[in-house]
């Protein structure tokens, strides 16, 4: 196992976020051109592809200093310069995950987040640097392990973050799941959440649902349908550091040792102190039978969690 330089990793990350998030924002504001944009694919392929090659590009930069060469990205780690630095990521090895445009489906400047998020050779997520533009500037997320969650704003003044202290299940603020998934509804409605006001509110896309969460907004979110571990391990990583937690339906902490190991399914991520949630989480039987940790296994069969 090589020696890495955490330091330098952070600083790796947070300019792979910039970066990555800054080429989004370029595509919008005003109505993509043919040119720019291939009108026989959906018009998000092309600035989800330029952030990914932008944030790459950061890392390979920081190799020399945090020496982390192997990555796991949505769009892959192909490019002319890349492929000569980087590789695929390795079960036991440190590994960067890049997302360049969480929620791609937007067509609102603030719609998505960039995310970049480092997991160490155990699977536990240790440095997080997350991207998320406003309608005037961004703000910047970042967290390591064990030295908390901070938010700063353009280049402004730095601000540590947690999460809510709010333990009374009648002032609970939880976030909806995607659409179609009607599971959290029914959780949430056992566990005595009220359903009206603010006590359940839409958020698109699962890495600003994370961020509200390790910022206080929210207090709880529950995530039936599948995410992949480069869609929220710099979330995961960002709410632990704010004082949150993430499981799975059996309890135990999300962990992503293992590249290819494609999907996480039925999670809670929450403040730590909604007891009356988590209870409702963990005894529901949809939740215990979804696949959990596994989605697709790397030989392709299904694995049961």
């Amino acid at each position: 196992m090589i020696r890495v330089d955490l330091d330098s990793a952070l600083e790796t990350a947070i300019h792979a976020a910039i970066a990555g998030g800054k080429t989004v924002g370029h595509y919008f504001g005003t109505p993509p051109k043919a040119r720019r944009i291939r009108t026989d694919r959906p018009p998000q392929i092309r600035p989800d592809r330029k952030a990914n090659l932008a944030s790459l590009k950061a890392i390979v930069r920081g190799v020399g200093q945090h020496r982390i060469p192997h990555v796991v990205s949505e769009e892959g780690i192909t490019g002319k310069k890349n492929k000569e630095v980087l590789r695929n990521g390795e079960m036991g090895e440190y590994c960067w995950y890049i997302d360049p445009m969480d929620n791609s489906t937007t067509k609102k400047r603030t719609g998505y987040a960039t995310s970049i998020g480092l997991v160490d050779p155990y699977g536990i997520p240790v440095i997080a640097a997350i991207y998320i533009p406003l309608e005037v500037g961004y703000e910047l997320f970042w967290a390591r392990q064990d030295e908390g969650a901070y938010v700063r704003f353009n280049r402004g003044s730095l601000s540590r973050i947690r999460v809510s202290d709010r333990i009374e299940i009648a002032e609970a603020r939880v976030a909806l799941g995607s659409r179609g998934d009607s599971i959290g509804d029914e959780v949430y409605g056992k566990a005595g959440i009220p359903d009206e006001g603010q006590s359940r509110i839409r958020i698109s896309g699962g890495v600003k649902k994370g961020v509200e969460i390790a910022r206080g907004n929210l207090d709880g979110w529950l995530a039936c349908n599948g995410y992949d571990t480069h869609d929220i391990c710099a979330a995961v990583c960002l709410v632990r550091e704010a004082g949150g937690e993430v499981i799975y339906g059996s309890g135990e902490e999300v962990l992503f040792p293992n590249p290819q190991e494609a999907r996480h399914e039925g999670l809670l991520w929450s403040n730590g102190q909604m007891t009356d949630l988590k209870r409702e989480f963990l005894r529901n039987k949809y939740v215990k039978n979804l696949r959990g940790r596994f989605h697709d296994n790397i030989e392709g069969t299904r694995t049961k969690a």
